[in-house]
């Protein structure tokens, strides 16, 4: 089933809000090509507890995303049925810092892990890598992210910065911090020609590299 277009929400009261659905998520700075989660296909099977919107935690405004979802195999990757599907866990955080107008900085973090483990692994939102032994068979990222909007000159700057994989210990980390690291630098602006809304037009420019 396609699910990308079934959304249901309900508060929980005060900033909280549940939603259960198949909604396109997008986590992440990136208005093209985001690291971790976007919209660049078909919505999957979950339920997300957040914020509605920021919540004042004295030094700044938080929004925070937390999720659980399955994800389904494709009918053409193999005939075996019982891997056909896994499961997804998953944090956002990102707080708008006091004072520094327009900084926000950023944390997500998304694991997959077999579905038959999910009694066991629904709570686990992310394993901190150093937790994971060197043979797993699920996966986690993680990434950072920075934006600074700058109102007056109608303009976005942002990065991100991401990593797949565990590392088996810090050493392991220290001597390759690149390793199966990705990054994202982008710029948004945007341009009115005339004396109008409608002749508005945003220039985006980003540039990425991934390594394995």
């Amino acid at each position: 089933r396609d699910w990308s277009s079934d959304v249901c929400s309900s508060d929980l009261g005060g900033p909280a809000e549940v939603s259960f659905g198949g909604e396109n998520l997008s986590w992440g700075p990136a208005r093209r090509y985001p690291i971790l989660l976007g919209n660049s296909a078909p919505g999957f099977a979950h339920v997300r507890v957040g914020t509605r919107k920021p919540v004042n935690v004295g030094i700044g405004a938080l929004d925070v995303d937390l999720l659980w979802g399955r994800l389904d195999e494709s009918p053409q990757f193999d005939t075996v049925t019982g891997n056909d599907h896994r499961l997804l866990t998953g944090f956002f955080a990102q707080l708008d810092l006091r004072g520094l107008e327009g900084l926000s900085l950023g944390v997500a973090g998304v694991q997959h892990n077999r579905w038959t483990e999910a009694k066991a692994k629904w709570l686990n939102l992310y394993t901190f890598p150093f937790n994971e032994g060197q043979h797993t068979e699920g996966n986690g990222l993680v990434s950072v992210t920075a934006t600074w909007r700058l109102e007056e000159s109608r303009a976005d700057v942002y990065a991100e910065w991401a990593r797949d994989d565990y590392w088996t210990d810090l050493g392991d980390l220290l001597r390759e911090p690149d390793h199966t690291q990705g990054y994202l630098l982008g710029l948004e602006k945007l341009v009115r020609h005339g004396t109008s809304r409608s002749e508005e037009h945003t220039l985006n420019s980003s540039h990425g590299y991934i390594s394995y």
